[in-house]
C-alpha cells in the first residue's frame, strides 16, 4: 500500500514537482477511480462500473482490464494510448487525503498529500519540475491547479457514493 506525506508548507518549501510524462507507474492498475465529468469522455471507450473503496462506498472507475496487471492502456513507453488522460493519472503524485480530528465531532478535512519515495517530488530544482510553493510560502498556480482539480475529484466521487 501507498505512502503519503501530507504537504507542509514548513518541511517542504523548497520542493519541486512534475507530473509524469508517461504513466508506468499505473500499468498494474484493473481500474481508475473517475469523476462524474469525466463520465461522457471515457465511457465512449472504455466500461464504467462502480468500485467499492476502502471506506465501503461505491464509487464511479474505468474498467481498464479484466486481468489484474495487464493494462493494455499504458504502452511499452508508458504512454495512456486514449486521447484524454484521466485526472487521477494527471494529478499523480498528488491526492488528497482525509485527516480527522480524534478530539472533534468535525468531518473530516480532504489535505493535500503525495507519495512517499516517488521520483517526482524533488528536493531541489531539476529541469521540468515547478516549485510547491512560491517565494511567500502559498501553492504556486501550478500546484494550486492541481489542487483544485483533485478538490473537484473528490468531491464528484463522494457524491456518487
Amino acid at each position: 500500500m501507498l505512502e503519503f506525506e501530507f504537504v507542509n508548507k514548513e518541511l517542504h518549501r523548497n520542493i519541486h514537482f512534475k507530473t509524469p510524462p508517461q504513466f508506468s507507474f499505473a500499468r498494474s492498475e484493473s481500474m481508475l477511480p473517475i469523476g462524474h465529468s469525466e463520465l461522457s469522455v471515457l465511457a465512449k471507450d472504455l466500461p464504467v462500473v462502480f468500485m467499492k473503496a476502502t471506506d465501503d462506498k461505491f464509487h464511479l472507475a474505468i474498467l481498464l482490464s479484466l486481468i489484474s496487471g495487464d493494462n493494455e492502456l499504458i504502452d511499452e513507453d508508458g504512454l495512456w494510448k486514449l486521447p484524454y488522460v484521466p485526472a487521477v493519472l494527471r494529478c499523480h503524485p498528488f491526492k488528497l487525503v482525509s485527516v480527522k480530528d480524534s478530539d472533534s465531532e468535525t468531518p473530516p478535512q480532504k489535505v493535500l498529500a503525495f507519495i512517499k519515495g516517488t521520483p517526482f517530488i524533488k528536493f531541489e530544482n531539476e529541469h521540468g519540475t515547478s516549485p510547491l510553493f512560491d517565494i511567500d510560502g502559498n501553492l504556486t498556480q501550478r500546484a494550486q491547479h492541481l489542487n483544485k482539480l483533485l478538490s473537484s475529484l473528490d468531491q464528484e466521487t463522494s457524491t456518487t457514493s
